[in-house]
């Protein structure tokens, strides 16, 4: 993964936040990726991406000390018809009076990763951890995708949890 230097907020997204610090709920609807690159623009200002090439689905949400908040994604190539420079990091969250919004912005600039098209030799199939601000929001959430992507560990603590819960039977 491509060194993003952490994410920025976008002012929609502190404008949601400060929302969010008074009650309203602060719901994160999905992750972009993207290869654009940055050449004067404000990232204060960004709606979306700059040239987004993926939608990702949100598979986790977890709360974190210090006012953040870790959301999980996958990323695959399967189905990329053509490769990208990964130089672009949005996630997005439903603000109440503006709809979707860009929440924050991060871009890796020449440190981008390049992801290949699907179908050849070079699978690319890899979770993403990202970490952002919620403050003191009290109502955090996120839409979830419906695919399902367990990783060797999950799986592992699964069944030996299920492995226990059928011994007590």
């Amino acid at each position: 993964m491509g060194a993003f230097g952490g994410l920025i907020l976008t002012n929609k997204g502190r404008a949601l936040q400060s929302k969010a610090q008074t009650g309203t709920q602060l719901n994160f609807t999905k992750v972009k990726i993207g290869d654009g690159e940055l050449s004067g623009q404000s990232i204060l200002e960004l709606n979306d991406l700059i040239s987004p090439k993926m939608d990702l689905s949100i598979l986790e949400l977890k709360t974190m000390p210090e006012g953040k908040a870790s959301l999980k994604s996958f990323l695959s190539n399967e189905g990329l018809s053509s490769g990208f420079y990964w130089r672009e990091l949005g996630v997005f969250a439903q603000d109440p009076d503006e709809g979707e919004i860009l929440y924050c912005y991060g871009n890796a600039g020449e440190n981008a990763e390049y992801i290949p098209a699907g179908g050849g030799a070079d699978v690319v199939e890899k979770y993403i951890n990202i970490v952002t601000i919620v403050d003191n929001a009290s109502n955090v959430s996120a839409t979830l995708g419906s695919e399902i992507y367990v990783t060797q560990a999950d799986y592992k603590e699964t069944k030996l949890l299920f492995y226990f819960d059928m011994g007590g039977m």
